[in-house]
C-alpha cells in the first residue's frame, strides 16, 4: 500500500461521505415534502366532507321547497284539495324539515317555510273535518255549525283582548 493508494482511498471516502450527506439532505427534503402533501391531503379531505355536506343540504333544501310547492298546489286544488297527495307531501315535508331543525332558530326563512307547512296542514285538517261534517250532518247544518264556531271563536278572541289591570 503506497501513499498514492492511501490518498486515493481518502478521496474516495470523502467523496462517499459527500454522497451520503447529499442523500441524507434529499431524504430530509423528501420527508418535508411528504409531510406537506399529507397535511394538504387532510385539508382537502376535510374540505371535501364539508362540500359533500353542503351539497346534501342544498339538495334537501331543493326537495323541501319543491315538496312545499306541490303541497300548496294539492291543498289549493279546486273544487277540493287532493288529500291523498297532500298526506304524502306532508310526510315528506316533515322528514325534510327535520334535517333543518338546527337552522330554525337562526334562519327566519326556514321558520317561515315551516310555518307555511303548518298553515297548510291546519287548512287541510279543517277541510277534512268539514267534509266529515257534510257527510254526517248535511251541507246546510254543517254551514250553520261552522258559522256558530266562527262566532264563538270571534267572541273568545274579543274576550281575551281585554287588558288585565
Amino acid at each position: 500500500v503506497t501513499l498514492k493508494d492511501i490518498t486515493k482511498a481518502k478521496l474516495s471516502m470523502a467523496n462517499l461521505q459527500r454522497r451520503i450527506e447529499l442523500v441524507q439532505s434529499k431524504a430530509r427534503l423528501s420527508e418535508r415534502a411528504v409531510l406537506d402533501i399529507t397535511r394538504d391531503m387532510k385539508r382537502l379531505d376535510q374540505a371535501k366532507r364539508h362540500l359533500s355536506k353542503t351539497i346534501t343540504a342544498l339538495k334537501r333544501l331543493h326537495m323541501l321547497l319543491h315538496a312545499v310547492s306541490q303541497l300548496e298546489d294539492a291543498a289549493n286544488r279546486k273544487p277540493y284539495p287532493d288529500y291523498d297527495m297532500a298526506a304524502n307531501l306532508i310526510d315528506a315535508t316533515r322528514q325534510l324539515l327535520g334535517h333543518f331543525d338546527g337552522y330554525m332558530a337562526s334562519v327566519p326563512n326556514m321558520r317561515a317555510l315551516r310555518d307555511r307547512v303548518g298553515i297548510l296542514k291546519q287548512n287541510l285538517n279543517q277541510g277534512v273535518i268539514f267534509g266529515f261534517r257534510v257527510v254526517s250532518f248535511g251541507l246546510q247544518h254543517t254551514l250553520q255549525l261552522t258559522d256558530q264556531d266562527d262566532t264563538s271563536k270571534d267572541d273568545f278572541k274579543h274576550q281575551n283582548k281585554t287588558p288585565i289591570h
